[in-house]
């Protein structure tokens, strides 16, 4: 998803063919933005994406601003041939210029009807921009490519979302730029509203959740999250396009949600056969239940198809967890057998 910015079209293609030691397959880092960790990740990403929905992704930072964004990603898209692994035009290309603060987002014609123009201007007005901020750009290119990867899961199977087209690899035009504009949360939550307080059950607290999610007004200071999470989140931020993804998956599974108790803690779990409903984490004190997302973060992980597997065994929430069998990589069976 990522493109290079070059200040014309044979200078990007020079920085290209000069070689770059941040460069893995379609990834190329000449911005050095990018740690090994974050490098390895993404490329895993890439790899997930190509084999499991033939889409091949290309990622391109910059080093120096460029003067024409668009002429420079669409030569770039064109000569990394994107899209040709897959045997047709299902190339994503997304170019981050760092220092102009711009970045560009190219989709290949058969992914236009999957990728439109409104969901690219969403990612790239709501998702990027508040990363570009807080300078935590590797992070925002993670979390974009896991929107895009539940984009891709919320269509896979249904063939009218699928173009196909007889001019491969080249971006059909669809795409979206952008500047870097405002942060992705206010610097104050709000201070009335009861949906931002600890609630008087673990169910209520997994509701007023989802109505912030899905209002887009969640704040990572809500006293309806653990201190520890509030910490946690306060330099991090959260966009509304992860509002927006978290919100449509609690529309889906909120009220199929199982709940165990155990003294002050108590888990909201789904049906683990269903791998993107992953398990909620609540604590209670003395005004009510929170939703401990610091302990989620430490105990949940998601593969490149946002499926949850657990990242260790033993932890305080796990007594919620002790009937479910777990796969040698963490993720659940699709049936409640005991451990032996």
């Amino acid at each position: 998803m990522i493109k290079h910015l070059v200040a014309g079209v044979l200078l990007g293609l020079l920085v290209l063919q000069t070689g770059c030691s941040q460069k893995s397959d379609e990834l190329y880092d000449r911005a050095g933005l990018l740690d090994s960790s974050e490098r390895q990740r993404l490329t895993q990403w890439q790899k997930g994406l190509l084999g499991d929905f033939a889409v091949e992704l290309g990622i391109v930072t910059l080093e120096k601003p460029a003067d024409d964004l668009n002429r420079v990603a669409d030569s770039l898209f064109q000569s990394l041939r994107l899209g040709q692994k897959t045997g047709g035009d299902r190339g994503v290309l997304l170019v981050i210029d760092p220092l102009a603060q711009r970045l560009r987002l190219e989709i290949g014609y058969d992914l236009e009807m999957v990728f439109t123009d409104a969901f690219v201007g969403r990612i790239e007005n709501e998702q990027m921009v508040p990363f570009f901020l807080n300078d935590r750009i590797g992070a925002g290119i993670e979390a974009t490519v896991e929107l895009m990867v539940s984009r891709l899961s919320d269509v896979a199977g249904d063939s009218s979302m699928v173009a196909t087209s007889d001019s491969p690899y080249f971006s059909g035009g669809a795409g979206a730029q952008t500047r870097v504009g405002e942060p992705a949360h206010g610097s104050e939550p709000p201070s009335l509203d009861p949906d931002v307080a600890p609630q008087p059950t673990p169910r209520a607290a997994l509701e007023a959740y989802h109505r912030l999610l899905s209002a887009g007004s969640f704040h990572p200071l809500h006293l309806l999250l653990t201190p520890e999470s509030r910490q946690f989140l306060q330099d991090r931020g959260v966009t509304r396009a992860q509002m927006r993804s978290g919100a449509r998956l609690l529309d889906r599974v909120r009220d199929a949600g199982e709940i165990h108790i155990q003294e002050h803690r108590a888990v909201i779990r789904f049906d683990p056969s269903d791998r993107r409903a992953h398990p909620f984490f609540f604590h209670k004190t003395d005004s009510g239940w929170q939703l401990d997302l610091l302990a989620m973060n430490r105990v949940i992980g998601f593969n490149h198809r946002n499926e949850w597997f657990r990242r260790v065994a033993n932890h305080p929430y796990a007594f919620a967890l002790k009937d479910w069998r777990f796969d040698e990589n963490g993720f659940p069976v699709s049936s409640l057998t005991k451990n032996p």
